[in-house]
C-alpha cells in the first residue's frame, strides 16, 4: 500500500480515539501491581526498594458509622529493604479513594501496628479523566486519636505515552498540589491499560522519588482488550514511523507479535 495511503489509514483511525476520556478501573481479586520505588537525593546515594500491591479481596468497612464497599489491597517488599513491613489498604472499589490503612513492622521480637482511617475517602482522581480536568480534594485523617486535615489539588495537563519497566502505555498526566507541602513538585500517569498508576514522580531541592511500574496482571481489562480496531491503529502507525515506534493514542493490544516493546509479566 503507497506510504500516503497508510498515513490516511492511520489519521482515520486516530481521529475517534484520540478524546476518549479514562474511566475507573475495576479491580479484580488476584490482580498485582509490582512497583520499583527510587529515591535520589543530593546528600545520599541513589536508593531503591520494589513492592507488590495484590488485591486481596472485596469486602464491606465501616469508618465512623458509615460504609463501604471497598477493596482491599495487601502489599509486601522484594527483597531486604522492607523486611518485616506489611501493609493493608482499603480503598473505594468505585473509584480507589483510601478509607482505611493498617501498617504492621516487626523488628526481632517486637511487633509495632498502627492503623489510620479518611473520612470522607480521599480520592487522588476523579473519573472519567480527561485533558483539562481539575478538582480539589479534602479529606481527614486519623492516626493513633490525632486528625490532620489533608487538602490538595488535581489537574490534567496532557496525554502522552509513558515508558516504563513493564511496558510503554497511553497515560493522563497528573499534576498535584497539596497543601503544606511547599515547593514538592508531584505528577501522576494513569493509563486505563494497567488499572491505574503507571508512574509517578515528585521532586524538591535536593531530592526527588520515582515509581515506576515493574510488572501487573489486571485481570479486567484483559477481558475488554481482545485484537480488533487497535491492532489496525498499531500496524497502520508502525509502518509509518521511520524506527517502528509507535506514537499514536488509545491503540495498543494486550499482545502483539513482532512488539519491539517490553511485554507486561504474567499473571500467578
Amino acid at each position: 500500500m503507497p506510504r500516503f495511503a497508510l498515513a490516511l489509514l492511520a489519521l482515520v483511525l486516530l481521529l475517534p480515539l484520540a478524546g476518549a476520556k479514562l474511566g475507573a478501573p475495576v479491580l479484580t481479586v488476584g490482580d498485582f501491581f509490582e512497583i520499583r520505588d527510587t529515591i535520589g537525593s543530593d546528600h545520599s546515594p541513589t536508593q531503591s526498594r520494589t513492592f507488590r500491591d495484590t488485591v486481596e479481596a472485596r469486602e464491606t468497612i465501616v469508618v465512623n458509622g458509615t460504609s463501604y464497599d471497598a477493596v482491599r489491597i495487601g502489599t509486601t517488599f522484594v527483597g531486604a529493604q522492607g523486611a518485616g513491613q506489611t501493609i493493608q489498604r482499603w480503598v473505594r472499589a468505585s473509584d480507589g479513594a483510601s478509607i482505611r490503612e493498617r501498617a504492621s513492622i516487626t523488628v526481632g521480637n517486637r511487633t509495632e501496628v498502627s492503623e489510620s482511617t479518611y473520612d470522607p475517602p480521599c480520592a487522588q482522581v476523579r473519573f472519567p479523566l480527561d485533558v483539562g480536568d481539575a478538582w480539589t480534594t479534602s479529606c481527614v485523617r486519623t492516626q493513633g486519636g490525632a486528625s490532620t486535615r489533608v487538602n490538595a489539588s488535581y489537574r490534567v495537563v496532557r496525554q502522552e505515552r509513558v515508558r516504563v519497566p513493564a511496558g510503554t502505555f497511553d497515560a493522563f498526566v497528573i499534576e498535584v498540589a497539596q497543601e503544606g507541602s511547599g515547593s514538592t513538585a508531584v505528577q501522576t500517569w494513569q493509563a486505563r491499560e494497567t488499572c491505574g498508576l503507571a508512574k509517578a514522580y515528585s521532586a524538591q531541592p535536593g531530592y526527588n522519588d520515582t515509581y515506576e511500574l515493574m510488572a501487573y496482571r489486571c485481570a479486567s481489562v484483559e477481558k475488554r482488550d481482545a485484537p480488533g480496531l487497535g491492532a489496525w491503529v498499531a500496524a497502520a502507525a508502525l509502518l509509518l514511523t521511520a524506527k517502528g515506534q509507535a506514537t499514536f493514542p488509545f491503540s495498543r493490544p494486550r499482545e502483539r507479535p513482532q512488539d519491539p516493546r517490553p511485554r507486561r509479566e504474567a499473571g500467578p
